[in-house]
């Protein structure tokens, strides 16, 4: 896949419908991509139907991609399709964002079929230090994500907010999506300084074992 760190403003772009098929790591993070965005003046941002498909980080994070977002970077997922990825967490996405950090995911955006055998079948994210924030919004999709062990939390999304970050979820659907707890999303919040779940979301036939079938 594609390893990148981002610093002094610099930014990255992948557009225009880039095709990550089959990448797998098996003993680091992010089989796809593994970025880290490091300064106020650096951006990633992925979009314009950029295609991961079949990624894998087997005894890792992040199957389609592994983020560090910090010091008030930015970071965009903007009408990204991410399929049948596969990791230990985050089988779609990993985000570890801090220190002012912003990640929205939005436009349209899916996760479809990825798969974590621990926590955030289809994306996982820390969200951790005053104005850092996660949007996750815009018509994005979760569709039949999974976190498939005997202790698999969030199928669709696993957030963990914390230290005055905040998160807010606007017009996004989770469908078919099934874990032990937590079937479309596992929320484990501490002194967060906002989690909002706002209108027109949707948790379509999702399910859990044991607690928080939506």
């Amino acid at each position: 896949g594609l390893y990148v760190s981002l610093d002094n403003s610099s930014s990255l772009a992948i557009t225009n419908s880039n095709l990550f098929s089959g990448c797998t790591t098996s003993s680091g993070s992010g089989g796809g991509f593994y970025a880290n965005v490091k300064d106020p003046d650096s951006k990633l941002i992925i979009e314009d139907n950029s295609y991961f498909f079949e990624c894998i980080s087997s005894n890792g994070q992040g199957g389609a991609g592994y983020i560090e977002g910090s010091n008030f970077s930015s970071i965009e997922i903007n009408k990204a399709k991410i399929e049948n990825c596969n990791s230990i967490q985050g089988g779609g996405i990993y985000c570890d964002i801090k220190t002012g950090s912003q990640l929205q995911v939005t436009n349209s955006s899916l996760f479809k079929g990825c798969t974590s055998s621990q926590q955030g079948g289809g994306f996982y994210a820390i969200i951790d230090g005053a104005d850092s924030k996660l949007n996750i919004s815009g018509f994005t999709l979760f569709d039949s994500c999974l976190a498939t062990s005997q202790t698999g939390q969030g199928g669709g999304s696993y957030l963990k907010v914390s230290n005055n970050a905040s998160f807010e979820l606007n017009k996004v659907t989770y469908k078919g999506c099934s874990a032990i707890e937590g079937g479309g999303i596992y929320g484990e919040i501490d002194n967060a300084n906002r989690f909002i779940i706002t209108s027109s979301n949707q948790f379509i036939s999702c399910n859990s074992k044991e607690r928080g079938g939506a």
